[in-house]
């Protein structure tokens, strides 16, 4: 077996890393299988003849058989070893992070005779290519990739490529930027030329002769060579991220309910690109296929919102931020009228306003810049406040009439049981309200017990009940303006005869 080792500081192990990573590129960071020719997750690696292979071979489960007669250049990977153990990891990682990669292009089930386009100018077509059908995917003559882009090609079932069949490379393309994800197995021609990386999920077989300039990764599947060339390449090209430029919100200030339009320019990206835009609960995602960037939300909350417009394709992620005011009308009321107080002020407020409307009961009509109302009747009562250019707020307030003070009572009592020496006693309380109605047992229905205590204003007062003389439940009722609420409490003894 002929084997020569190299130096692991080479091109592809200087970009390797533990995890696959996205990072700021918008190709994949093949993360330590960067290094491998050949690599399965689970599945034997075999060969048969002189093949010649430039970089590591290895799998985490399976035998690694016949290539004593093979040349090397590289380093082999044993089941157990740290290296199978971290890109059996990276694999399955890269192929669902390829099949999440959004659709730009789909194409036929024959590659042969098709040239795809990729190219890092903004607005080009996506380098993202889909065979979506279940059918087979055949390679018959030539296929030409052409552009200086990444290439990620998706082939929704296996892949056959015919004897002698090609991929071309023109205008720029280079093997380390292709990509091809592959569902289920590949089997490449006698003599064919590929290039690129095969991500699959089922066995690759290399026909006699054919030749790969990238690496053949299965997450699970046997990897099976006859008198092959498989060369590693370099990791794809770092490219710059997306370009998010004139990110607005229109309008701002905006109502509750109301739409805000967003709009950018999204330059140095393929199309589709995926985003998202969110203040971190009001989020929209989705695919975009124009640079010219437009999406409407509703304005939800209220006060000052940052939004997010972030951007990604193939894992290249930038974001930008735009400021949006959303209004919420604010209404108080200084408090009731009535004992003593003849009117009550409204005070509206929304930022961004230029006018305020009121309208109260009886249809009548106030209206002024300041949101400060002066009303000297009770009930119902709407403001609008206008924002131009956006929307009409509203908000309705009540003004009480009464007291506006919420009715209560504690420490509902009698002062001692009745019995010898105590034929009469009272009933005490703490009252919060303008009018107090204890009620309780009579000899006769018409004789039953009343006693009030009635004050102009609301307040908290000690309040009695005199002359109590029966045994029984007493209840207390306490009112504030139209509101009440009740109290009960037991008077213990016997009644004197």
């Amino acid at each position: 077996m002929k084997i020569i080792y190299t130096l692991l500081t080479t091109v592809a192990t200087l970009f390797a890393f533990t995890n696959i990573s996205f990072g700021q590129t918008n190709a994949p960071n093949l993360g330590t299988t960067a290094n491998f020719a050949l690599f399965s997750g689970v599945g034997a690696l075999s060969n048969s003849g002189s093949s010649t292979i430039t970089g590591d071979i290895g799998t985490n489960v399976g035998a690694i058989t016949g290539f004593q007669t093979a040349t090397i250049t590289g380093s082999t990977r044993g089941p157990g070893s740290p290296e199978s153990m971290s890109a059996a990891t990276d694999v399955g990682i890269l192929y669902n992070l390829l099949v999440a990669t959004p659709c730009g292009t789909t194409i036929g089930t024959d590659l042969g005779g098709q040239t795809l386009v990729s190219s890092r100018t903004a607005g080009s077509p996506s380098g993202v290519f889909c065979q979506t059908s279940a059918s087979p995917t055949s390679l018959n003559g030539i296929l030409t990739l052409s552009g200086n882009g990444i290439f990620i090609i998706k082939l929704s079932s296996v892949l056959t490529t015919a004897a002698n069949s090609s991929i071309v490379l023109t205008n720029g393309a280079t093997a380390n930027n292709v990509f091809f994800q592959v569902v289920g197995a590949a089997n490449l021609g006698a003599a064919s030329i590929f290039r690129g990386t095969i991500v699959a999920s089922g066995a690759v077989t290399g026909g006699a002769g054919a030749s790969v300039t990238g690496r053949i990764l299965v997450t699970v599947g046997a990897i099976t060579l006859d008198n092959n060339v498989i060369t590693n390449v370099g990791p794809p090209d770092i490219l710059a991220p997306p370009l998010i430029t004139n990110l607005a919100a229109s309008p701002s200030p905006v109502c509750a309910g109301s739409p805000i339009t967003f709009t950018a320019t999204v330059t140095n990206v393929p199309l589709p690109y995926a985003f998202t835009i969110t203040n971190g609960s009001n989020t929209v995602s989705g695919n975009e296929s124009s640079a010219s960037f437009t999406r409407v939300l509703t304005a939800s909350g209220s006060g000052p919102q940052v939004f997010s417009l972030i951007v990604s394709n193939v894992g290249s992620v930038t974001s930008a931020t735009t400021s949006v005011s959303v209004n919420a009308l604010s209404v108080m009321v200084d408090g009731p009228i009535g004992c003593g107080r003849t009117s009550a002020l409204i005070t509206a407020q929304a930022t961004g306003a230029t006018s305020y409307s009121l309208l109260g009961p009886g249809g009548s009509q106030q209206v002024n810049n300041s949101g400060v109302f002066s009303v000297t009747g009770g009930g119902s009562y709407t403001v609008l406040a206008d924002l131009p250019g956006a929307c009409i707020l509203s908000n309705t307030v009540i003004v009480d009439e009464g007291s506006g003070v919420q009715p209560s009572a504690s420490n509902f009592r009698a002062s001692g049981p009745l019995g010898a020496g105590s034929c009469r006693v009272r009933l005490l309380a703490t009252g919060t309200g303008n009018r107090f109605t204890m009620t309780g047992p009579g000899q006769t229905e018409a004789s039953r017990y009343v006693f009030s205590n009635v004050y102009r204003c609301a307040g908290t007062y000690e309040i009695f009940g005199l002359d109590v003389q029966l045994p029984g439940t007493y209840t207390l009722t306490v009112y504030s303006g139209s509101s009440s609420t009740t109290y009960t409490t037991v008077v213990s003894g016997t009644a004197c005869q």
